[in-house]
């Protein structure tokens, strides 16, 4: 009887399918967004403008991920380009918007505040720039959304000043 191990070879399982790889990925973007809203309020006491933080952030990653680019740009004819030019453009404006508002605000705030209010602003952006109406079926969450940020700032009143406000 032949080794049925030498018959039959097992499946190739790729690193990136295993779930240890779904939790190292996991940890990573908790952790860029911990350092985002730390670096956020770091701005302020740093000699580096905005602008220049703002070039590192985008420039470091673009750099690095345009070789993997090259392979797959036939996938981005499929794609609408008005699309394609809010995910270019979209990310420098709204980075600039929430550092103005970080550097008036707790880095707590602007850790809550920047992922929760994603769906929000997507909503937003799509509203306003490909004309899309928001559904009935986002009202409820935008509403919660919203309602969070209000009880968020509500729920700690008595230290919540002006300048806080105007950060959130």
């Amino acid at each position: 009887m032949a080794d049925i191990a030498a018959t039959y070879s097992r499946p190739a399982i790729k690193w990136h399918e295993t779930a240890t790889a779904g939790y190292v990925v996991l940890a990573l973007v908790v952790l860029i967004w911990a350092g985002f809203a730390l670096t956020m309020r770091a701005m302020g006491k740093s000699p580096l403008a905005t602008a220049d933080v703002a070039l590192i952030r985008f420039a470091v990653p673009a750099v690095a991920l345009l070789p993997l680019l090259f392979g797959r740009l036939h996938l981005l004819r499929n794609v609408d380009s008005k699309a394609v030019l809010l995910v270019l453009a979209g990310g420098v404006p709204f980075y600039l918007v929430a550092s103005a508002g970080a550097k008036l605000t707790s880095a707590a705030y602007v850790g809550a505040l920047i992922p929760g209010t994603t769906p929000l602003a997507m909503a937003l952006i799509t509203r306003v720039f490909l004309r899309r109406k928001i559904s009935a079926r986002q009202v409820l969450p935008i509403g919660l959304i919203l309602a969070g940020v209000v009880l968020m700032v509500a729920g700690q009143r008595d230290v919540v000043t002006a300048e806080t406000l105007r950060g959130v």
